[in-house]
């Protein structure tokens, strides 16, 4: 059976391509460039950057050499994404549109199946920008199968496991009262205060704040029960959810994962967890690092997605599409972002 146009390797990746606008709430975050050498391992320096502000220098003078100190070096070896879809000999060959005894439904059912390939590939990728997000990477050491999470992308000044300034959501068991939300505000605004304090040492501005909608609710509440305190012309509300506070934007993700071995389903951003973070990727060193491609039939020098396809010639014969990935996250600024990984912290029981 003959390999129709639409299943040629540049066909594929074509239509591979047009699924780009169906991008994840996290994407914008990790813009997509080329590793710095062949191999699977992401390497880089996380960089302290200072405020000090440049010389005066004279139009004739030499320029003043400066190298911004390395904090930590992170290195580890990429994840590897390798999924593929069967294209069976009926769907090629005897399906048909509705009510039509000639058009093949093939291309139909092809474009389906690309489609659910490659939004797989999506949710591989944004289960490693949370993880970067989040400054923990969990990952599997060389020679073994066992996930492990020990794997800083960030210094542990960023990490905060709980919050500065007291929970958000004290009284919440029963109620909470007006003095209580006005409490919990207050230590709101001084833990986003502390995170943005932290970052500008960084050299960077924060600017949002990410969280699930469960967490975001604790500052909603609040903010509804505490009536006109002191700074709460800071807190902009709409449809009774926050969506700016202290100056910064509130982005609210609830995607999930599933666990391809356990089958446990985990939150991208899990509940009780804040991250404030300069969203300029650029100014924050965020970037996804794709590695080559090592699939025999990849060109040399091929960075990125690779799709292909095969023929299986063995009655009753089908297609085989397959698609990898090999890569990983970088945030090459210390602080660029800063993370309360349990902002319920003495809470009510």
């Amino acid at each position: 059976m003959a390999v129709p146009i639409e299943l040629q390797p540049k066909t594929i990746a074509r239509t591979m391509e047009q699924f780009t606008k169906v991008e994840a709430p996290l994407s914008r975050f990790f813009p997509f460039v080329p590793n710095t050498g062949p191999g699977n391992h992401v390497t880089y320096d996380v960089l302290a950057y200072s405020r000090v502000r440049g010389e005066v220098n004279t139009r004739g003078g030499e320029a003043k050499f400066v190298e911004p100190p390395v904090l930590m070096q992170v290195d580890y070896v990429a994840e590897t994404w390798r999924e593929g879809i069967h294209i069976s000999a009926q769907t090629l060959k005897d399906l048909r549109e509705p009510g039509s005894s000639t058009q093949s439904r093939g291309q139909r059912e092809l474009a389906r199946a690309e489609r659910e390939l490659r939004l797989r590939l999506e949710s591989f990728w944004e289960w490693l920008r949370a993880e970067a997000l989040m400054g923990i990477k969990t990952y599997k050491p060389k020679g073994s199968d066992t996930e492990v999470k020990e794997l800083l992308l960030c210094t542990d000044d960023c990490l905060q496991a709980y919050n500065t300034a007291g929970a958000w959501n004290y009284g919440f068991d029963d109620g909470p009262t007006q003095a209580e939300a006005q409490a919990n505000l207050a230590n709101i605004m001084a833990d986003l205060d502390a995170a943005k304090a932290a970052i500008a040492r960084a050299g960077c501005v924060a600017d949002t704040l990410l969280l699930d909608s469960v967490t975001r609710r604790y500052i909603s509440t609040n903010v509804m029960i505490s009536g006109n305190m002191p700074g709460i012309e800071t807190v902009v509300l709409l449809e009774g959810g926050v969506t700016r506070i202290d100056e910064l934007d509130v982005v609210v993700d609830d995607g999930a994962y599933v666990h391809p071995l356990t089958g446990v389903e985990t939150n991208y951003i899990p509940d009780n967890v804040a991250i404030v973070l300069d969203s300029d990727n650029t100014r924050s060193g965020r970037v996804m690092r794709e590695c080559e491609a090592v699939h025999v039939e990849a060109p040399p020098g091929h960075f990125g997605a690779f799709y292909t396809s095969d023929t299986v010639k063995d009655a009753p014969g089908r297609v085989d599409v397959t698609g990898e990935w090999t890569g990983g996250p970088e945030v090459a600024v210390a602080c660029s972002q800063y993370v309360y990984q349990d902002v319920t912290a003495g809470a009510e029981s």
